[in-house]
């Protein structure tokens, strides 16, 4: 894990820079945004404040006012009820659970890191912090 934390600040830099490219770019200054979506390699291994600092990127470069869903994928192995509470303080309001199967007999054929208790108690604390 520490190796893999290694990698994280370097590329959340350059994810940083590139919005700030876009941000400063004519075509995109300041443009009103309606949907933000953090998907793709399990963007739930950030921690709340590494997903805060990249909010405060793109409230500097874009208009985040019109927003009116922001959504983050996850996998019930890599989150908490602490991280649940700690994405709606950030203004996450939509989670993109990945869930393939409550049957712990498919998650093994399918490789995935959790067992099926864990996706169901998973389901249970995202609706305890206020997503449905």
């Amino acid at each position: 894990m520490a190796q893999a934390n290694e990698l994280v600040r370097p590329y959340l830099e350059a994810l940083r820079h590139e919005i700030a490219l876009y941000g400063l770019e004519a075509e995109y200054r300041r443009r009103q945004v309606d949907t933000i979506y953090f998907g793709g390699g399990t963007p739930s291994l950030l921690n709340p404040s590494q997903l805060e600092s990249l909010f405060d990127t793109l409230h500097q470069y874009f208009d985040l006012s019109t927003v009116v869903e922001t959504t983050i994928e996850a996998n019930p192995g890599t989150i908490s009820m602490e991280k649940l509470c700690a994405y709606r303080n950030i203004g996450i309001n939509r989670l993109s659970l990945g869930v393939q199967s409550f049957f712990d007999q498919d998650l093994q054929v399918l490789g995935r890191i959790h067992p099926a208790d864990e996706a169901q108690a998973c389901v249970r604390q995202a609706r305890a912090a206020g997503f449905n």
